[in-house]
């Protein structure tokens, strides 16, 4: 199960299995993939392998380093597989990453924004709505202002809808 290399002695990967190893080997099989089917397979595995922040719910200041390099990580492997996904024409897929991404993240605003235009590119005006007030709500609770970006384009896709009931 351990093996020496030089004076220190390393766990065998073969022998024991880590999550964060396999996210970590995950997300560089996207990064190396060479082809378009690659790469969403790897980021597939490195999201359904994270499921949630490094050593969530200690108190380990000397972990936060970490912790928030892989929660940015992870967020990201969410977002370039809802991507993906869409481009692949498989859209349902795409809005159920971008709503665990959103779950796993309830203040980033880029998951929100994929999402209200996803859901405005299926007619589905009561989604990106609702999705709006979620965002609005959850950044509320950390009395935060919603990005200038965002509520634009939320204008933007809210408008739209207005103009083609009239």
């Amino acid at each position: 199960m351990v093996t020496k290399i030089g004076e220190q002695y390393q766990p065998t990967a073969a022998e024991i299995a880590c999550d964060l190893w396999e996210f970590q080997h995950a997300l560089i099989d996207a990064a190396r993939a060479n082809n378009d089917g690659d790469a969403p397979e790897a980021l597939r595995r490195a999201v359904d392998i994270y499921r949630g922040d490094l050593l969530q719910g200690g108190d380990y200041p000397w972990a936060d380093p970490a912790r928030q390099d892989l929660h940015r990580r992870a967020l990201d492997a969410h977002l370039r597989l809802a991507q993906h996904e869409q481009h692949s024409g498989h859209v349902d897929v795409a809005v159920k990453v971008l709503e665990k991404a959103i779950d796993l993240d309830h203040y980033a605003e880029e998951p929100h924004r994929l999402l209200m235009a996803l859901h405005a590119t299926l007619d589905r005006p009561e989604a990106v709505t609702a999705t709006w007030r979620l965002l609005h709500r959850d950044l509320g609770d950390l009395n935060l202002e919603v990005d200038a970006a965002t509520v634009r384009l939320y204008q933007s896709l809210t408008e739209t809808d207005a103009h083609v009931g009239t």
